[in-house]
């Protein structure tokens, strides 16, 4: 079954788990999108449901990415959303969005859509790379 994150058609009280690995937590591109994203697997998530994702802490210390940073603020986007898109044997895909976030900004925007993060778990020497395991409230 193909079907878009932004619009989930599943049954309600469907999965137990939601796995997000790869740098998948913000697929669905700035703070409003990934809140709906994040709503709407509330709903196809059953009581106590978690949600296991990886994400990355923004660079935007780092002297390189300071331009790009600048622009988006400029431009009224997040600071740290950025645009990219994969290729794989000479074949493109579509630009698309990708939502970096604080260990503290996901706890905040998890909470706003009902889900309460319980754990972080930092990958490799420092919180650049992390993972979180949040579980759905109510």
């Amino acid at each position: 079954m193909l079907m878009d994150a932004r619009q989930l058609s599943f049954p309600p009280r469907s999965f137990d788990t939601f796995v997000m690995f790869g740098n998948n937590f913000g697929i669905c591109g700035d703070f409003a999108a990934t809140r709906r994203f994040l709503k709407g697997l509330a709903g196809v998530a059953r009581p106590r449901a978690r949600l296991i994702a990886s994400t990355r802490t923004p660079g935007s210390w780092i002297l390189r990415h300071a331009p790009y940073v600048m622009k988006n603020v400029r431009e009224g986007r997040p600071p740290v959303l950025i645009r990219l898109r994969l290729e794989y044997k000479g074949k493109k895909g579509s630009w698309f969005p990708l939502l970096l976030l604080s260990p503290d900004d996901a706890m905040r925007l998890c909470l706003l859509a009902g889900w309460e993060v319980v754990r972080v778990v930092p990958c490799g020497g420092g919180i650049e790379d992390y993972s979180f395991v949040a579980e759905k409230l109510g």
